[in-house]
């Protein structure tokens, strides 16, 4: 992966609107056998936060273009919990043992069936299980809602590339109560494993920077404050595409938010959800 820089972009299903924030933060689009790809002429990389299903199950509107990118090579993503949900959604069909047990989905699985009854379903949910749950970047790392270390310690053993792509690990992440489900719904920030979240971390000199996407469960070890951790989302409406230009800083800077209708960016509240 390029090191040029990245730009950290939040969910968003407005196609228009990140179209206009891939301007602001200087991407082009080029026309190839492929299609149109948006570039960074200066080698910088995308990293959505999510944003390729939404919240009731569909693909979203911006799908098709944050795909392109990242088979391009152009851009990178991570996991989002619609992005999970719609995992778990196609595995459970698969799944013989998850069906008799009547384990629960996560989001709104059914809705997402209902949306996609199509051959583009499990094309889509296929390709969603080669996206990483989290990146560690060289001087950065990326994750939904919360970096927990002891949970993607645990996970890097059975996760391959980061991704859920083992049948196993995917049926165990669906599985209320298990080690696998906890971690997994900590990274991303879903209900049952707020109280785990917010639990205090000790502080360490020299932290490495952490972006997210939501403020409510956006905490960093070794770091009580905006410095090490900033949730991209945090007071931007979620009308409004916006992103973290991101350049080697060790301390993170809200002034380097970037929206696409050009408006200041004036965060709420610090990186673990404080004023």
């Amino acid at each position: 992966m390029r090191a040029h820089g990245y730009d950290v972009i939040a969910a968003t299903h407005d196609r228009a609107a990140l179209e206009r924030l891939l301007v602001r933060l200087g991407y082009e689009p080029i026309a190839d056998q492929r299609g149109v790809t948006w570039w960074h002429p200066g080698g910088r990389t995308a990293v959505f936060l999510g944003g390729v299903v939404a919240g009731g199950g569909a693909p979203t509107g911006t799908a098709e273009l944050i795909r392109s990118m990242v088979d391009a090579g152009a851009a990178t993503i991570v996991l989002g919990p619609a992005e999970f949900a719609a995992i778990a959604a196609a595995h459970r069909r698969r799944d013989r043992v998850l069906v008799a047990a009547g384990a629960p989905g996560v989001g709104d699985s059914a809705a997402w069936e209902r949306s996609t009854r199509d051959h583009r379903r499990d094309e889509l949910a296929a390709w969603l299980r080669t996206v990483p749950l989290w990146l560690d970047l060289p001087g950065l790392r990326v994750v939904h809602a919360r970096w927990n270390d002891f949970d993607i310690a645990a996970l890097r053993v059975v996760l391959d590339g980061n991704c859920l792509a083992d049948d196993g690990v995917v049926t165990a992440a669906c599985t209320p109560g298990s080690w696998a489900s906890t971690a997994v719904r900590t990274l991303l920030g879903l209900a049952d494993a707020r109280s785990r979240a917010a639990e205090d971390d000790e502080p360490s000199a020299g932290a490495t920077p952490v972006i997210v996407a939501e403020h409510a469960a956006a905490t960093a070890p070794g770091s009580r404050t905006r410095r090490h951790a900033l949730a991209v989302r945090d007071g931007v409406p979620r009308s409004v595409a916006v992103g973290y230009r991101w350049s080697g800083e060790r301390e993170l800077d809200a002034r380097h938010l970037v929206r696409d209708d050009a408006q200041p960016v004036t965060p709420t509240s610090n990186a673990d959800g404080r004023s």
